[in-house]
């Protein structure tokens, strides 16, 4: 079973997210904001993170540089959530990073899910 951390300070996003994860047979963990979320990362090596990019103490972006210095973390694939990273210019600046602007469609999200994983 493959398992995938839902990286967000909204809770009814989280809870949404992780329901959608679960109907289709994924393991989920659940962080509220970055600085928690890298710890769980590095004691769970999840096969993919979902992450808001927006949240208190750790930004996503802020995120992804911590797992990047890390080679047990590096490989991991995210998935970035958002409202305002696109119109700031940060979409495509990474290629280990999908995007998915907000708001999106649970079948949008599961398919980059399932497209993420298979590479």
């Amino acid at each position: 079973m493959k398992k995938i951390i839902i990286v967000d300070d909204d809770a009814d996003m989280r809870t949404g997210i992780s329901s959608i994860l679960k109907m289709n047979g994924f393991a989920v963990i659940e962080a509220d904001n970055g600085m928690d979320a890298l710890d769980m990362i590095s004691a769970q090596k999840p096969d993919l993170i979902i992450s808001d990019v927006t949240m208190p103490n750790m930004n996503g972006f802020m995120l992804r540089e911590a797992l990047k210095s890390d080679p047990e973390t590096v490989n991991i694939p995210m998935i970035m959530i958002s409202g305002y990273a696109k119109d700031a210019g940060a979409w495509g600046t990474d290629s280990g990073i999908d995007y998915l602007s907000k708001p999106f469609s649970f079948d949008e999200l599961m398919a980059v899910v399932v497209q993420r994983l298979k590479k």
